[in-house]
């Protein structure tokens, strides 16, 4: 099931000037056969009116969560996925090749 939401690139909370303003920005931006186009404005016209949003969010009632959208201006954000923490393992061998390059120049500007 879609995540209408998502779609369009905006939070479960967001008002009517930022829906619209989320449309705009892929209205705008976006070639019209594009899908990713269509998708917003199919989320459009139903988050967009606020009998089908209630009964959407009604029906619907985890979508739009934990995203991160809605940025500066009307441009809407893009929920990114996090980079993975550095396991113990990466961090040594990180570790040592930054100490061989210490090395190796302490050796070659030692030598001249």
């Amino acid at each position: 099931m879609r995540d209408l939401y998502a779609d369009l690139g905006v939070h479960r909370d967001a008002t009517a000037p930022t829906l619209r303003a989320a449309w705009q920005w892929w209205r705008d931006n976006r070639p019209a056969h594009d899908p990713r186009r269509n998708l917003a404005a199919d989320a459009y016209s139903v988050l967009g009116d606020p009998r089908r949003r209630a009964t959407y969010d009604e029906d619907h009632p985890r979508a739009g969560r934990g995203r991160k959208v809605v940025a500066r201006g009307s441009q809407p954000r893009r929920a990114r996925g996090r980079r993975k923490p550095w396991t113990a393992a990466e961090g040594l061998l990180l570790g040592v090749a930054i100490s061989g390059v210490i090395v190796l120049a302490a050796l070659v500007i030692g030598s001249r």
